[in-house]
């Protein structure tokens, strides 16, 4: 499905990126700005179609903290937390990522990704730090329920059936 995200503010913007073919919308400030766009949105276009993006700041090993305003704006608000209450305002699913991690080829944040994962039923999309295929299967692993990358499809041609051949190779079911 191709989700729309950026810029998104009200149901009225939603609304004009499923008529440009969105099938779901992402939000990340807004979201934190006035949770109730979550259920708003939730009841409008239905949970499966809202997208809540978690942007975590974590320095080291433990707790991060999630930021909003393009990881410029500390919330206060644990991953965990804050996506359970992004959950239970509607949210149909929350991508993870990590700010130190994206675009270093390091890994996914394993840590936050089970941390999230085991505090919400809707499916996680882990992302930033994939620097090998191998990383999918770790993110899986880890509790996500699908994965994401940027930079490996970047530089890497057929980097699609080369990812998909390193999850079957784990064992996780994928289509070829």
């Amino acid at each position: 499905p191709l989700t729309w995200g950026g810029g998104i503010r009200s149901l009225e913007d939603m609304h004009q990126r499923f008529e440009r073919g969105a099938d779901k919308i992402t939000l990340n400030t807004a979201a934190f700005d006035r949770p109730e766009l979550i259920t708003e949105a939730a009841r409008a276009f239905g949970s499966q179609a809202v997208v809540v993006s978690i942007d975590v700041w974590k320095p080291g090993p433990g707790a991060g903290v999630v930021y909003v305003d393009g990881g410029t704006r500390p919330t206060g608000w644990s991953p965990a937390d804050w996506a359970r209450a992004c959950e239970e305002r509607g949210a149909g699913e929350i991508l993870l990522q990590t700010i130190q991690r994206d675009g270093t080829a390091s890994g996914y944040d394993i840590e936050s990704i089970g941390e999230v994962a085991g505090a919400v039923s809707v499916p996680v999309i882990a992302c930033s730090g994939v620097g090998r295929f191998e990383d999918y299967a770790a993110g899986i692993a880890a509790g996500a329920s699908a994965v994401a990358a940027a930079n490996l499809w970047h530089f890497k041609e057929l980097a699609d059936r080369m990812g998909k051949k390193a999850l079957m190779k784990a064992g996780v079911p994928v289509r070829l």
